[in-house]
């Protein structure tokens, strides 16, 4: 269980926790007999809620994480001496690289929805099956997480 919840968050705590909340979450909506914290579980809802970290992750875990587009312009950083006869050539081949993923970067952010933002009120559930997990989801720390994850390893 332990290394599996590992390869799912690629070792960040905040990912692994945010996980197993959300797989007890999932979990609540079934009877309590079939409440059990597996690996297969933790997998569907990874794919299902989480996929979109899966190739960053994936690419933290095999070194490669400069391939995302975060990371984009540091790329441009390259050293330019003056001194050099191409300098000047260098230069603006980056200035021009600059330019196009500013561009970009202001095209993505179009897309962003701007405005205000309305929570709905919470709800009581709707059935007898469905529970509220916030007030377990919530007192569950790194520690507590890797406790429990020990525990289902031992049985």
């Amino acid at each position: 269980m332990r290394l599996k919840l590992h390869d799912l968050s690629g070792g960040i705590p905040a990912i692994a926790v945010s996980i197993v909340q959300a797989t007890l979450r999932f979990l609540s909506y079934f009877p309590a007999e079939k409440q059990s914290l597996t690996t297969r579980a933790l997998d569907f809802v990874f794919l299902k809620q989480y996929n979109f970290l899966a190739a960053p992750i994936n690419a933290l875990i095999e070194g490669q994480y400069h391939k995302f587009e975060d990371l984009k312009p540091m790329l441009l950083l390259e050293k330019v001496t003056p001194k050099s006869d191409d300098s000047s050539e260098k230069l603006k081949d980056v200035e021009r690289q600059a330019k196009e993923l500013v561009e970009v970067a202001t095209r993505e952010n179009s897309k962003l929805m701007t405005g205000r933002v309305q929570l709905m009120p919470s709800q009581p559930p709707r059935s007898a099956h469905e529970v509220s997990a916030d007030k377990q989801s919530e007192a569950m720390s790194p520690e507590n997480l890797l406790n429990l994850a020990s525990r289902k390893e031992d049985k």
